[in-house]
């Protein structure tokens, strides 16, 4: 997500492109790199509470940018940045995140655990392994199935409950 530029996002379509990365390199700070496979590099549907929210901070940047002139450092066009422009780094976001769900006294979880719950609710919703891994960057849903194969048993009775409905 950090890697994450406003070149990516597409407000009209409600889509964001996933196209590059953003990481620390112990001795090197934050480098700029390519999603690891073709797959990787995808077009991902938002909905419109997330276009909202990154009109949100598109709007707060462009004001920061104009009360902050000069010191205000964004070239690259991140969405993701500090009050002064600069990208944020995965670590901080990761223990900022860790923070928060411990004080919102939920059970421990990782910005990846997101990751995770975002595929279950969508395969519990009836999305198909293959619209899923497009969304993961899987480069073949047989992976993707092997995550998460352990929800299909409820998923099945859901399945053959909703047919037995329709006839």
């Amino acid at each position: 997500i950090t890697g994450l530029r406003w070149e990516g996002v597409d407000f009209t379509a409600s889509v964001v492109r996933i196209t590059g990365t953003l990481q620390r390199v112990t001795g090197h700070g934050l480098l700029a790199g390519k999603p690891k496979t073709k797959t990787s590099r995808r077009a991902i549907d938002i909905g419109e509470p997330a276009v909202d929210l990154l009109h949100g901070i598109r709007g707060k940047q462009l004001a920061q940018q104009a009360e902050l002139g000069d010191l205000y450092q964004n070239e690259s066009g991140y969405v993701f940045t500090d009050e002064l422009g600069k990208p944020i780094d995965s670590d901080r976001l990761s223990r900022e995140f860790r923070r928060i769900v411990k004080s919102a006294g939920l059970p421990p979880a990782t910005l990846h655990s997101l990751r995770h719950c975002h595929a279950s609710l969508m395969l519990a919703d009836g999305a198909s392994i293959k619209t899923i891994a497009e969304r993961l960057g899987h480069s073949n849903p047989a992976l993707t199935l092997g995550v998460y194969s352990h929800l299909l048993p409820g998923i099945q009775r859901q399945a053959v409950e909703s047919f037995h409905r329709r006839l």
